[in-house]
């Protein structure tokens, strides 16, 4: 399904041929196709981003398409040996970590921003951490642009871009279009969890 296309049904829904004269269609679709790949965010779509430890340096950037967190982080070490690294909050971390003072192998690690923070902070630059996470998806601006989402998935772009066109158009159908998509929404989730897709621990997402 083309963004063309959403635009074409979009204006059959709202019975509106001019919506697009004052709304950015692309804008709209694109933010629908978030939300989808955020609702749904099934493990099997997930990406691996390996990064190797710094001696000394505690705060790493996370991938440039970073959305959401499947699981949490992992630790290896040059040994080959691994382990989960324990999510916490800076508040506490800073309790038991203060000043950056602590440094050894990393056993927490928070999410600030576009970061990952690990603590103590690594003393050498043989490990590696990894972490799991569900990308976001490539953004639409021509016409004959796709939702970069699995087919089967477009449908719920679809019913969830006509549901937040009439929220900007404040048009009384919109709780109805909300509803709509959230039943397909968990009839998706429950076939694609029944198929094998699995849905993941959903430890952090970025908003």
């Amino acid at each position: 399904m083309t963004l063309a296309q959403l635009k074409t049904f979009c204006e059959y829904e709202s019975n509106n041929n001019r919506v697009w004269n004052k709304y950015d269609a692309a804008t709209i679709a694109n933010a629908a196709t978030n939300r989808v790949a955020l609702d749904i965010a099934f493990r099997a779509e997930a990406k691996v981003s390996s990064t190797p430890t710094v001696n000394a340096q505690r705060t790493y950037s996370l991938p440039a398409d970073f959305a959401v967190l499947v699981g949490d982080p992992t630790i290896e070490f040059a040994g080959g040996t691994d382990r989960a690294l324990l999510p916490s909050s800076v508040e506490e971390l800073d309790i038991v970590y203060p000043n950056d003072a602590t440094a050894g192998d990393p056993t927490h690690y928070v999410i600030v921003g576009d970061t990952i923070i690990c603590y103590p902070t690594p003393t050498n630059a043989t490990s590696t951490i990894r972490i799991r996470y569900i990308p976001t998806p490539t953004a639409m601006s021509a016409t004959t642009d796709s939702p970069s989402l699995p087919a089967r998935h477009h449908e719920l772009v679809k019913d969830r871009m006509v549901a937040d066109l009439y929220g900007i158009l404040g048009d009384a159908r919109y709780k109805e279009a909300v509803v709509k998509y959230e039943v397909a929404l968990q009839r998706t989730r429950l076939r694609e969890a029944l198929a094998g897709g699995s849905l993941p621990q959903v430890a952090w997402m970025k908003r």
